[in-house]
């Protein structure tokens, strides 16, 4: 009963969240990247923000010893869903959990979703990779945080097909992922190397504040993998590198 109430709350909050921005945007034309700002007065952090994402990690950086990434993610029972928006394929938690967190200088963290773009977003000193998945998360506060996995073609990827075998063949239909396990591990590098800074939503309204960390290691998926997920995407769902207008960017190598 308690998962079923869970899933129509979800569901609810799909179409809330649907509403919320009337204009429409995409990554093409008129309504793409370099209009964003135009298109409704909320996005105007999209032109005139300070700290906006993503950006290129330059090759040469000064290494800090941060505090570490405390990743705690356990799907087990958890209820997921699929949906397409905006040309990406997003993973939504039917209801947040205190076993899906981030924790980073003593501030946590809940796991709200996690969804890909493809080119990456970011770029690694100039390198752009196939695909980046970004895993985004919000405290108490409001305040979010984005953690930020780059991939590489190489072996085939458990936990992406997974998302595949469950992915909505509509833009219209949300479809349940998983109830029972799911293997997020596979999405996340063994080695947890990672850089860490500040900057914005990657899509509209481009909010900024959020706290990046981008894993230095990438994962893997399979080039026939890449080619199911691409035939869900447009060309291209990345938005173009932005100004660091001289932001800290640290490395984390505990």
């Amino acid at each position: 009963m308690k998962i079923r109430n869970y899933r129509w709350a979800l569901l609810a909050g799909l179409l809330v969240s649907s509403l919320l921005y009337a204009a429409e945007w995409s990554y093409t034309g008129a309504t793409g990247p370099m209009h964003w700002a135009q298109l409704e007065p909320s996005f105007k952090h999209c032109a005139a923000g300070a700290e906006q994402s993503p950006i290129d990690i330059p090759a040469l950086i000064a290494t800090k010893n941060v505090p570490p990434l405390k990743l705690r993610y356990n799907f087990t029972h958890q209820v997921l869903y699929e949906r397409y928006v905006h040309g990406a394929i997003e993973i939504l938690l039917a209801k947040p959990r205190e076993q899906n967190t981030l924790t980073w200088q003593r501030k946590t963290y809940q796991l709200v979703q996690f969804h890909f773009h493809s080119p990456s977003e970011n770029h690694l000193a100039g390198k752009v990779f196939p695909m980046e998945g970004h895993f985004v998360h919000q405290a108490a506060d409001g305040s979010l945080a984005v953690v930020g996995v780059f991939f590489n073609i190489g072996r085939a990827n458990p936990s992406i097909a997974q998302i595949l075998a469950a992915r909505p063949l509509t833009s219209k239909n949300v479809n349940i992922l998983a109830e029972q396990n799911f293997m997020v591990q596979a999405l996340l590098p063994a080695e947890r190397v990672f850089y860490a800074f500040k900057g914005s939503l990657t899509t509209p309204p481009c909010s900024e504040g959020v706290q990046w960390f981008l894993m230095q290691h990438p994962v893997e998926l399979s080039a026939q993998q890449w080619a199911q997920l691409k035939q869900a995407l447009p060309i291209s769902n990345a938005r173009p590198i932005q100004n660091r207008h001289g932001r800290a960017i640290l490395l984390n190598t505990l």
